[in-house]
């Protein structure tokens, strides 16, 4: 096996995984939305990744943490928390099916955002596959002719920032080790998550 089909297959088993336990994860903050407001499920996501970069952060001095790509960190962090609000937040008044569905057509977008933050090109045979991507989930979401509700929208926004932020993700791997990418993105995350964690505590 070639050392490109290795990644590849490297990448879609990490992709899988991914997928599982995010499905896990919006099953449970499903179950427990009722009693506990979203902004403090959001709040306790990032605390628990920021516990989970200790070990890292204890083998770190300062120059470890020294970036020239603040802004790249900065919009990273910024639509990651904001992918996570606005799926969370739909998860409380839409179907888990439906949420989930959503956020998943972040791959959609990708093309677009890469297109209008890097310049990458997009060939025009691949408009075709985007365009039947996006009239398929519209018509999952209303095969009985059911209003979609705003809160679709804001299921659909949290799609959209994903995109952002795998976009991000991949600018900064560039150039960032993968651990400082993650610090960043937790740090800035649990920044944005805390003025509405706090208030909302319970």
């Amino acid at each position: 096996m070639t050392l490109h089909r290795q990644q590849v297959f490297r990448g879609a088993f990490f992709a899988f995984i991914l997928t599982f336990v995010s499905a896990g994860s919006a099953a449970a903050s499903k179950h427990v939305s009722g009693s506990v407001s979203v902004a403090v499920i959001v709040l306790i996501q990032y605390l628990i990744c920021c516990i989970g970069m200790i070990p890292w952060l204890t083998q770190c001095s300062l120059d470890n943490f020294k970036t020239q790509r603040w802004l790249e960190h900065l919009i990273r962090g910024i639509t990651g928390w904001a992918c996570f609000y606005t799926y969370y937040a739909a998860l409380d008044h839409i179907p888990l099916v439906d949420a989930t569905l959503l956020r998943t057509s972040s791959p959609l977008y990708v093309p677009i955002i890469a297109w209008l933050w890097t310049g990458t090109r997009i060939p025009a045979i691949r408009w075709i596959p985007i365009l039947l991507g996006l009239a398929g989930i519209y018509a999952i979401l209303q095969p009985s002719g059911v209003t979609i509700s705003w809160w679709h929208l804001v299921g659909m926004v949290s799609g959209i920032t994903l995109a952002g932020s795998m976009v991000a993700t991949r600018v900064l791997s560039s150039t960032e080790d993968t651990s400082l990418i993650l610090f960043y993105y937790f740090a800035i995350s649990l920044l944005c998550s805390l003025p509405a964690g706090i208030t909302q505590w319970q």
